[in-house]
């Protein structure tokens, strides 16, 4: 597939565990997730690694980001862990959302 193919020397994905950090686990409560191949317009699948339910999908700025940093460290032995954009964001303190605190008015108590 487009996009799919290794660049350069740069490893292959397939097969890499990834620690999902989201606002939910799997339905079998797991949060480890197996690269698996992607359809288009997406660069990869990402797989339950106990019950093999679909997970998500890969980006390819994510895919490319993963297989960079495993061309300069080699491959993980532990997951990887991904977080969705806005757990980053409230990581950073750049998440833009305000709470419901934050959006009480003076006189709202």
């Amino acid at each position: 597939m487009k996009g799919h193919e290794p660049h350069g020397d740069r490893p292959q994905i397939c097969g890499t565990r990834v620690c999902l950090k989201t606002e939910r686990n799997c339905k079998c409560g797991s949060d480890i997730a197996i690269i698996g191949q992607g359809s288009e317009p997406h660069a990869a699948e990402l797989r339950c690694e106990r019950c093999d339910s679909h997970r998500g999908w890969l980006s390819q700025r994510t895919a490319n980001w993963i297989s960079t940093v495993m061309s300069k460290f080699g491959a993980p032995t532990t997951p990887i862990i991904l977080r969705g954009k806005r757990a980053s964001a409230r990581k950073r303190g750049t998440d833009r959302r305000k709470t419901p605190a934050q959006t009480k008015g003076i006189n709202d108590e």
